[in-house]
């Protein structure tokens, strides 16, 4: 039996070690998060939501409280859960607000923006912190904030002012914003809210609609946009500062968007009305050339042609430069949710998003990798719903799936005021929607796309075990959202559900062990090793031990005066790249450096042979001194071979 397990022996090399890793990815986890349990203020408008690459999320609304508006705020740890909602400020006046921003960077820190009666005010968060103290940004008539973070922990707020766009930069490394300035042009009126953007760097890009009488008493809508390279002030003309639309037209959206990489270039979309007076969706690029500041716009391009007004874009950026967008189109019957995605400085491709169509809320968001996930509120007679739709990289939007569906017959009526949607560095997805009910309290729930599988670690290597020996194996595995469960498949026809299982193979072969471990969303992640089980016999411990290392050592001697005695030759053959080669010395004429175990890993083994000359050459031992050589290999015996020096003669020499 022995002869017959040495072959077995000779496979461990290529049985052993980690096994082939496989995983599924994508799914909602089942329900919805409330971030109110208990509360029954009205939810004040649109809340916001925003979530950091590594993964911290923070959720901000304005609620009704009994004597004025409270903005209220939830954050959430990687790998956490949220916190119980903060205050950042109570308002015992006034009843004018607008819906707040949220911005989370790279690093974690988050930046919350709001105004309530035509003052913005801003709240800083630095990863790992407390929320710090509000600070006022602008005092007078403001309305419509928006906020963006750069990579560097650098932020921008952006607003209407009375008479100006106005924005305010608070920089890397500072828990306050700078004073506020004027970006656009002083003295003229404007429409929906202003965008921006903000890259590593801290270079920025805002984008807005002016509104004006262009001189024939009709009114027109122009988008306008500004681009600034970090540290520098805001332009006053071309080529930073350039009016979008294109002549003609007359600008109909209240809705833009813009969106930066991580390297500078930007993208801007806006909707505005062609010859036929018909809303189309534009898009502008400002591609990277040369410095921020000396990039140009490019002409403006149609980013949809299809029957209908096309109103409402929206898009993320990803780090290559591809764009995902959505945006409205009425085809005279319903509205329905157009997704699109565009490569680097390519052609959009759109397709039908919302069904049932008549879509009222949407908005996207996207990852650094690409994917993207679209999410819109549709009413469809006496159903209202909301819905998604993800898209991994490289590919299209997949089928939309209905997150909450509400049917007011029979039941109180409901209204779904808002869908807010971020994702994070994963691909993660995070949709935050406020609810009204007759007769039931509002409602603001938060829903889960969970992209990635558990990550598994620590899976036990059964290695070669003896027919009828118990074995135990364990694994762990990390998720970012739940607590994985595990399955094993010993591939001998039984299974065992958990972390750690014990197990024993009846019947000697060479079985693969399957662990999959597997998160709330269904997403799961496999790891094999490989079992040698051999016979029982002969083994009275139940393991089978490894044949020694097949290596061999020879070595020549000179004999010197006083009867000393040097090394004149000495290899070892039979190795294998990898092997460790440990040598020791005890005794007289022994250097310093081997009296403690030196050990010898050859980067290269030519034809299986090692020279160990060149390292003892200057050896001059005594009699009785001892010159110890380990051979190790993994899954296999070391060799151990001892020589003790003889006066006069060639050493005596052990193997053990």
């Amino acid at each position: 039996m022995r002869k017959g397990t040495t072959v077995v022996c000779g496979l461990v090399a290529m049985l052993l070690g980690i096994g082939a890793a496989s995983a599924s990815a994508g799914g909602w986890l089942p329900g919805a998060v409330d971030l109110r349990p208990g509360v029954t203020n009205e939810i004040l408008y649109q809340p916001a939501i925003a979530v950091g690459r590594e993964g911290t999320v923070v959720a901000a609304w304005p609620e009704l409280v009994e004597d004025g508006i409270a903005m209220r705020v939830a954050l959430r740890a990687p790998d956490g859960s949220f916190s119980a909602p903060q205050t950042l400020s109570h308002l015992t006046f006034g009843w004018s607000y607008d819906t707040p921003a949220v911005a989370v960077d790279a690093q974690g820190n988050a930046t919350v923006a709001w105004d309530v009666e035509g003052v913005v005010y801003a709240a800083y968060h630095p990863a790992g912190g407390t929320w710090g103290p509000v600070q006022t940004l602008s005092t007078g008539t403001a309305s419509a904030v928006s906020l963006a973070a750069g990579a560097d922990g650098g932020a921008i707020a952006v607003w209407q002012g009375a008479h100006a766009i106005e924005g305010a930069i608070r920089p890397h490394g500072a828990a306050r914003f700078g004073d506020a300035t004027a970006i656009s042009d002083v003295g003229i009126a404007f429409a929906g809210t202003p965008q921006a953007a903000m890259d590593p760097a801290g270079d920025v890009a805002v984008l807005w609609q002016r509104s004006y009488d262009p001189g024939d008493g009709s009114s027109r809508v122009d988008a306008e946009a500004s681009a600034k390279a970090a540290g520098q002030a805001f332009p006053t003309g071309s080529p930073g500062r350039v009016t979008l639309t294109p002549d003609g037209g007359a600008g109909v959206s209240l809705i833009s968007d813009v969106g930066i990489t991580s390297a500078g270039a930007v993208v801007a979309m806006y909707s505005a009305a062609d010859d036929s007076s018909t809303p189309r969706v534009y898009v502008r690029d400002r591609p990277l050339t040369g410095s921020f500041a000396d990039s140009t716009w490019t002409s403006s391009s149609t980013a949809v042609s299809g029957a209908g007004a096309a109103t409402s874009p929206q898009l993320t950026i990803d780090d290559g430069g591809g764009v995902e967008a959505v945006w409205s189109l009425y085809d005279f019957v319903n509205t329905i949710l157009h997704g699109a995605v565009r490569p680097a400085l390519g052609a959009f491709g759109d397709v039908p998003l919302s069904d049932p169509p008549g879509v009222l809320e949407a908005g996207i968001s996207g990852s650094p990798a690409g994917d993207a996930t679209a999410v819109w509120v549709t009413a469809n007679g006496s159903v209202m719903t909301i819905a998604a739709s993800h898209r991994a990289p490289g590919g299209g939007f997949g089928p939309p799936v209905a997150l909450e569906t509400a049917v007011p017959e029979g039941s109180p009526a409901v209204q779904y005021s808002t869908v807010a949607t971020a994702a994070d560095d994963q691909g993660n997805a995070y949709v935050l929607s406020s609810r009204h009910a007759r007769d039931a309290p509002p409602a603001l729930s938060l829903f889960t796309y969970d992209n990635v599988p558990p990550v598994l670690s620590d899976v036990t290597d059964p290695g070669i075990v003896a027919a009828g020996h118990p074995l135990t194996l364990s694994a762990s595995a990390t998720d970012r959202f739940s607590v994985p469960t595990f399955h094993w498949d010993f591939g001998d026809g039984a299974s065992a559900d958990g972390a750690g299982v014990g197990h024993t193979f009846t019947r000697a072969g060479t079985f693969t062990v399957t662990v999959t471990a597997t998160d709330s969303a269904g997403n799961a992640a496999s790891a094999t090793r490989t079992a040698v089980v051999v016979p029982p016999t002969g083994v009275p411990t139940g393991v089978f031990k490894p044949v020694k290392v097949p290596a061999k050592v020879a070595a020549t001697w000179r004999h010197l005066s006083r009867g000393r005695t040097a090394v004149k030759a000495l290899s070892v053959t039979g190795l294998k790249a990898g092997d460790a080669i440990k040598v020791s010395c005890t005794g007289g004429g022994c250097k310093p450096v081997l009296k403690k175990a030196k050990t010898l890993k050859p980067r290269t083994v030519k034809k299986g042979t090692v020279s160990l000359r060149t390292a003892l050459k200057a050896l001059k031992l005594s009699p009785k001194a001892k010159l110890t050589i380990r051979i190790s290999r993994k899954g296999y015996t070391s060799i151990v071979i001892t020589y003790t020096m003889v006066k006069g003669k060639d050493p005596k020499r052990t193997l053990r």
